[in-house]
């Protein structure tokens, strides 16, 4: 991307569905942390 703000997957070859499965959702819960953490910090930003 333009800042470099891609995030690229290359899973092996031989991923079962279950490996992709888990690996989804550690993806899901990683990007819903990020994002509880920027609603944080903007919250902190704006009660300043």
């Amino acid at each position: 991307g333009l800042h470099g703000n891609v995030l690229r997957v290359a899973p092996p070859l031989t991923l079962t569905v279950e490996e992709a499965d888990e690996g989804a959702g550690m993806l899901a819960a990683a990007v819903a942390d990020a994002a509880a953490e920027a609603e944080a910090e903007a919250g902190r930003r704006g009660s300043r």
